[in-house]
């Protein structure tokens, strides 16, 4: 067969085969599509924190084809080469002398590649009718090949220029540091260094994602007057837990419409009881404040609050104001005036947040237009889903932790994840536009927080003793009711005055005080009990070093006088469980009090339920399973006292002695004559029941 016949070639079928295999393409993506929209129809509201600027937008419309796209195209052009007819061809060179010298050339090399796959083809044919198709198909996957290395290569560079090198760590280390660890699908980690030494530290895992800042459309199940609360189904397991002190006045009977100034909430004596705010089974729009504890369930308010970067938006409230950790009066009148020349929406409250300080107007408004748009799609989500449904969930850790703690004050960020740190320096061009990033990528094998040093301090964060330079310590306990810190004096140096040494470690155990709260994320109620100072200025010396090292948390806390006896009491505010309660469970022998009976304890406890079960006149046989330690002194130590027992009440005792069990783990087993089992001894582990039962 000779070339220039109407038989097709074996390009033709190729070209075809993929014509139908494109519209089977379309099909699917298609419905694909469609699918994908009916499922983001119903996904929360989620918090990108800030959308990319209009004229970012346009650059990425405009910016010019790549040299991937270029070679795609030229890879898809080549096999339908062939089907052109002569009038294709003259207006090709007509174009082609219209084009520069650089497309002539590209043109001339596609068709000198045309004719070559041709000939062969052809030449194939007239030989073996069969063999042209793997040709074809062999010099395809050799240009894919090709074009998937230079891609690869072409990547790696972009990613080396990309990220600076990391620079080895040292006790040198100037200014503040955020170390991103990641290990993907399973557990975040973001620890803050400041000159070397670890001040903040936050996990989130996959299982255990926090709640803290979600909206969500609930429904009462159960009001209680007693305690002035609602209890809302809101999505999770455990229902949530609504005081009337959350409670927004657009849920009072009677109410006007008026809306609420910002950071003031209705008096005590102006609210209504609670049962006339809600009935059971009514809806309404909640936000999770704090993550349960044990058997408690979360916290809810109806005062919602969403973040952006510069600003917080506080729906159904009046008026705007500054955050309050921003101390300076100049920059509080400045930024209040700045935020009266916002365009500000009705019916709704704004803050700025200490990041929006010295921020032009433009920034502002760019935030404050973000926010409004993310308000108005919570709004269509609450009119069109049913209770209960997720609203607006928070963003993950990373970009929480971006937007609420960092600052320029940080000299670099190092992340051991590539798809973070792309995500990491995404966030802050966009919201930090005009600051310098140094964003590092860690390649090494070895781990980035055993790089830094930071997993040994993670695992100090977890012991009860602290040590301190000046050779004192302080000893932290968490109860039900409280945290404990209890600090003590250790190596006295004698001959020194007691009154200085102990104001000296004070001082130093103020300091880490306020270190450990952040780092263990401990909150509610919390008595601090310093060495006993005479001078009054040495105590309020310690106040105020308390006191000023908590002003740096981003959680509010409430510091009272020092007492007579050294101790100071104060609250700090608890968004959720401690990080302890994250990482430990309780344990299954103890119980979690971190104390097991002795074994002089338990033999002698033992004693009594034998003693107790072989009088009971049911009981024929009674069975002991104890620790080999209790076993052996049962069987020794006892073995007199318990065979005038076997003798006396004509019972079979037995006392079996198990390497499974702990010291203070006993099993009790009694039977009657005819081997079955009688309930005598007492679940000392159950409360007594007290009074009459109705």
């Amino acid at each position: 067969m000779t070339p220039g016949t109407n038989t097709p070639s074996t390009t033709q079928t190729t070209a075809r085969k993929k014509t139908r295999g494109g519209r089977k393409r379309r099909k699917s993506s298609t419905a694909k599509t469609n699918t994908a929209q009916d499922s983001a129809a119903s996904a929360p509201v989620s918090d990108t924190t800030a959308p990319p600027p209009d004229e970012l937008i346009a650059a990425r419309a405009s910016s010019p084809p790549t040299r991937e796209s270029e070679a795609s195209a030229e890879s898809e052009s080549e096999p339908t080469a062939e089907r052109a007819t002569s009038s294709s061809s003259s207006r090709k060179k007509k174009s082609s002398s219209r084009a520069g010298g650089k497309a002539r050339k590209q043109r001339k090399r596609r068709q000198s590649r045309t004719s070559t796959n041709t000939e062969a083809s052809a030449t194939d044919e007239s030989e073996s009718p069969q063999s042209s198709a793997p040709v074809v198909a062999s010099q395809e996957k050799d240009r894919e090949v090709t074009t998937t290395r230079q891609r690869t290569s072409r990547r790696a560079r972009r990613e080396e220029t990309e990220f600076a090198s990391v620079d080895p760590p040292g006790p040198g280390s100037q200014g503040r540091e955020m170390l991103i660890n990641v290990s993907v699908g399973d557990e975040c980690r973001i620890a803050v260094l400041d000159r070397g030494r670890l001040e903040e530290l936050f996990i989130e895992r996959t299982a255990s994602q926090s709640h803290v800042g979600n909206i969500y459309k609930g429904r009462i199940t159960n009001i209680e007057p007693s305690i002035q609360a609602a209890f809302v189904d809101f999505g999770l397991p455990q229902n949530g837990f609504l005081h009337i002190s959350d409670v927004q006045p657009q849920y009072f009977p009677n109410h006007k419409g008026g809306s609420e100034e910002v950071g003031k909430k209705i008096p005590r004596h102006s609210r209504p009881p609670i049962q006339k705010c809600f009935r059971r089974g009514q809806e309404v729009i909640v936000q999770v404040t704090k993550e349960g504890v044990g058997t408690k369930g979360p916290t809810l308010t109806t005062y919602l609050s969403i973040p952006g970067r510069f600003l917080v938006m506080m729906p159904g409230m009046n008026r705007h104001g500054v955050s309050r950790k921003i101390e300076d009066e100049e920059a509080r009148k400045k930024m209040r005036q700045v935020i009266r020349d916002l365009d500000l929406p009705s019916g709704m409250g704004f803050i700025v947040r200490t990041a929006g300080v010295d921020r032009t107007k433009r920034e502002l408004q760019r935030d404050l237009h973000y926010l409004t748009r993310l308000w108005k799609a919570v709004v269509e989500r609450i009119k069109s889903q049913p209770s209960p449904a997720a609203l607006y969930q928070e963003s993950d850790l990373v970009t929480r932790t971006l937007r609420d703690v960092y600052g320029t004050d940080y000299t670099r960020i190092v992340v051991d994840d590539e798809e973070t740190a792309r995500k990491v320096r995404e966030f802050l061009r966009i919201v930090m536009p005009k600051t310098k990033v140094n964003i590092q990528l860690y390649r090494d094998p070895q781990p980035l927080f055993h790089r830094f040093g930071i997993e040994a301090e993670i695992e100090k964060i977890h012991l009860r003793h602290v040590p301190l330079a000046s050779g004192g310590s302080i000893v932290i306990d968490q109860t039900e009711a409280m945290v404990t810190i209890d600090v003590n004096s250790g190596r006295f140096r004698p001959g020194t005055d007691a009154e200085e040494a102990a104001y000296k470690i004070n001082i130093e155990a103020a300091e880490e005080i306020a270190r450990q709260l952040r780092l263990r994320d401990l909150g509610g109620l919390i008595v601090c009990d310093f060495i006993d100072m005479r001078l009054d200025k040495h105590r309020r010396g310690v106040e105020r070093t308390l006191r000023d090292a908590l002003k740096k948390h981003k959680e509010r806390a409430r510091i009272l006088r020092m007492s007579a006896f050294g101790l100071i009491e104060m609250t700090r505010q608890r968004r959720g469980p401690a990080l302890e309660r994250n990482i430990f469970d309780d344990c299954p022998y103890c119980g979690g009090t971190g104390q097991m009976k002795t074994v002089d304890s338990v033999t002698l406890d033992a004693m009594r339920i034998i003693r107790l079960a072989a009088y009971h006149p049911d009981v024929r046989t009674v069975s002991v399973t104890v620790s080999p330690e209790v076993a052996y002194r049962l069987l020794n130590e006892k073995r007199t006292a318990l065979h005038k027992l076997e003798t006396d009440t004509g019972k079979t005792l037995l006392v079996r002695g198990d390497a499974g069990f702990t010291t203070d783990q006993v099993a009790y087993r009694c039977e009657d004559a005819r081997g079955r089992e009688v309930d005598v001894v007492p679940d000392y582990s159950k409360p007594a029941e007290t009074g009459r039962k109705s």
